[in-house]
């Protein structure tokens, strides 16, 4: 009990040394430029840098696994080379070293951010995400045998190139991609040029790769490289095109799906179509299909040919969906009918019975919105987004299966007071346990209400 009792008090005692470092204050023993006083001295002899006799720091006494979990609650800033950490002894730059305190970070580098960066990858081993904006990439081209040295893996790498066209952008998506797991490109104007097929190049090199998200003005640039992308990727299992503004999305899509089955699809948001042919392809070549994204009109064309789908998003399309599919779905057409109905959207009924989490993007339209989800008796996570929410919920959630258990809300005009329809709604969900708001789908969610042990009753947890 003793020997526990110290550890928690050392432990305790190096949280706030640890405060102290990353505030850049002097604490218990730290001297203002993250440099213990009493306890650290660079000798070649003395272990670790501590010269015995000397007084050691609380955190020194510390076993590496909770000394780990210390430095995992710093800042980044306090980790890189130069920062306060590194500068205490060698055994916390051998620690700060350890690929589980970086492989969760996010580092974003733009044209304020390009020193940090560098210090970052000088030592970290590896990086959970690397967010890279345009205005970066003429200082990292000065820096690349730098980048190349350092950090030798990103698990996510978004780039955001809108005008720009450096070699040092597809240097950087060569140097990472080899071992990266999810890519992130917004292709600009720029990227038009011999640089932008490079970049998908090396894009289709990449034996890891298992998300590819391509957004932006994409014109033709890929043409060179769209046979390299569609037979490259080997490992590639999620496409996501929705922010493709060009009528590159769709020959994106069936390109590659006439190569390989994909697990989730995002199909493109606006400014295209995606056409007859390519939706006829995805339901013949991906009915593994576990995720969609699509329109209402391109959802309904699919969603009864993917038998495996668990997870359906779909969003609101100036094109009003077949009226029989509606049909389809409330099952009120005859024997003959039907069978036409099920020739040509499949048995969307069957499907949206098994679906797991449902999101829904709305307009002022709720007959296909409402039938969808009457439809889905087993879902779990229940997202409805969109300005029309306030007044639609109540029609919404009286057509929402009984199996719901967390509901998200996003509108902007998501206020307290609109909230009060779900007071008389939240008795016909009894396996309901949280609701989560945002006004906008790039804010985190906040816990609106939320299911107390075992009562029927809900309790506010946040009023806007």
């Amino acid at each position: 009990m003793k020997h526990g009792a110290a550890h928690g008090d050392v432990l305790v005692n190096g949280v706030r040394e640890a405060n102290a470092l990353s505030d850049g204050v002097e604490g218990d023993g730290v001297a203002e430029d993250g440099v213990e006083e009493d306890s650290v001295v660079e000798d070649g002899n003395a272990e670790d840098g501590v010269v015995e006799g000397q007084k050691a720091s609380m955190m020194e006494a510390l076993p590496s696994e909770l000394l780990l979990l210390v430095l995992g609650l710093l800042p980044t800033e306090a980790l890189q080379l130069g920062g306060p950490v590194r500068n205490v002894c060698r055994r916390w730059r051998r620690l700060a070293g350890c690929p589980s305190l970086w492989r969760r970070r996010r580092v974003r580098c733009d044209g304020d951010h390009v020193d940090s960066f560098l210090r970052t990858v000088a030592v970290a081993p590896e990086l959970g995400e690397l967010d890279l904006t345009v205005a970066a990439t003429a200082r990292v081209h000065e820096h690349m045998d730098q980048i190349e040295k350092g950090c030798a893996r990103v698990r996510s790498l978004k780039l955001t190139l809108w005008w720009w066209d450096s070699p040092a952008v597809a240097a950087l998506v060569r140097h990472y991609s080899a071992r990266a797991e999810t890519l992130d490109l917004c292709l600009g104007y720029a990227s038009a040029a011999h640089i932008g097929t490079e970049i998908l190049r090396a894009v289709a090199a990449s034996p890891t790769l298992l998300t590819l998200r391509v957004r932006g003005w994409v014109f033709s640039l890929l043409s060179a490289a769209l046979d390299d992308l569609a037979r490259g990727c080997p490992a590639l299992q999620q496409l996501d095109v929705e922010h493709v503004e060009s009528s590159f999305g769709p020959v994106l899509v069936a390109a590659i799906t006439a190569r390989r089955p994909l697990r989730g699809l995002v199909l493109p948001r606006r400014h295209c179509v995606v056409g007859r042919a390519v939706l006829e392809q995805v339901a013949a070549t991906c009915p593994g299909l576990r995720s969609l994204g699509a329109d209402y009109v391109d959802g309904a064309a699919l969603v009864g040919r993917l038998p495996q789908l668990r997870t359906l998003r779909l969003w609101f399309s100036y094109e009003r969906p077949d009226h029989e599919f509606l049909w389809a779905l409330h099952r009120n057409r005859g024997r003959h009918q039907a069978d036409d109905v099920t020739a040509r959207w499949g048995d969307p009924v069957a499907v949206l019975a098994r679906l797991e989490e449902l999101r829904l993007e709305l307009d002022d339209d709720l007959d296909f919105p409402v039938a969808v989800l009457a439809a889905s008796r087993q879902v779990r996570s229940l997202h409805l987004a969109g300005d029309w929410l306030p007044t639609q919920l109540p029609h919404l959630l009286r057509a929402a299966p009984a199996s719901v258990e967390h509901l998200h809300l996003c509108s902007c005009e998501l206020r307290g007071r609109e909230l009060d329809a779900l007071r008389a709604v939240l008795p016909r969900l009894p396996a309901l346990r949280s609701v989560h708001g945002a006004h906008s789908a790039r804010e985190a969610p906040t816990l609106l209400w939320e299911r107390k042990r075992a009562a029927t009753q809900f309790e506010p947890c946040y009023v806007s």
